[in-house]
């Protein structure tokens, strides 16, 4: 074997062996959190969890909506002393957001439809002005109809990624959430299969 050969050799040899690269961002020891528990920090420690994603961590919620402003500004509050308490243990905090439905009935107005009709107008500073009703939000079948969702108890409809009224609503909470303090967001979705809204019709004939 020339020394040509070799050398190849051994270097192929030497990459099959080396661990794997470290990203520049170190190591994730990452955790997800649906509920609170009061021993939260102490599992994080002794894990060595450094990236958290938490349901709880914040009072924003895409798919619902929210209660009024004065609480809802106590519950911020109270989210951002938890982000800081993840920090100073070495912990960044990622919000979870759901990129595929909104919850609640839009004929009994409930849910999602409950907060569009009363509580809406508290926060248009994040949310900008009023959109039409979050049914249009919603993907369409073949028929023209809403896709309903359902996750346990919970019932709602598959939202439309490419609604504008949607991406609206979206982008108010992500900011909402910035105001929080978390260090990102993770989004869940999209789903519910193909949309004949005419967002998606409009943009599949261009």
């Amino acid at each position: 074997m020339s020394r040509e050969q070799s050398s190849v050799t051994s270097g192929q040899t030497a990459a099959r062996q080396a661990p794997p690269r470290m990203p520049p961002y170190g190591v994730i020891q990452f955790a997800s959190f649906y509920q609170g528990n009061e021993d939260l920090w102490q599992f994080m420690l002794r894990t060595h969890v450094n990236l958290c994603e938490s349901r709880v961590a914040t009072p924003v919620s895409e798919a619902w909506g929210w209660g009024d402003r004065k609480p809802f500004e106590a519950a911020m509050a109270a989210a951002r002393v938890q982000v800081e308490a993840s920090h100073k243990v070495g912990v960044k905090a990622m919000a979870y957001v759901g990129y595929h439905p909104i919850y609640g009935d839009a004929a009994k107005r409930t849910g999602i439809f409950e907060f569009y009709d009363q509580r809406w107008n508290q926060y248009e500073d994040y949310l900008g002005p009023r959109p039409p009703d979050p049914i249009e939000w919603a993907m369409r079948d073949a028929a023209g109809k809403p896709m309903p969702f359902s996750f346990r108890e919970w019932h709602g409809y598959y939202i439309c990624m490419n609604n504008p009224y949607w991406l609206q609503f979206l982008n108010g909470c992500l900011h909402l959430l910035v105001d929080s303090g978390v260090d990102g967001v993770r989004y869940d979705g999209p789903g519910g299969g193909l949309c004949w809204c005419k967002f998606c019709r409009d943009a599949f004939a261009r």
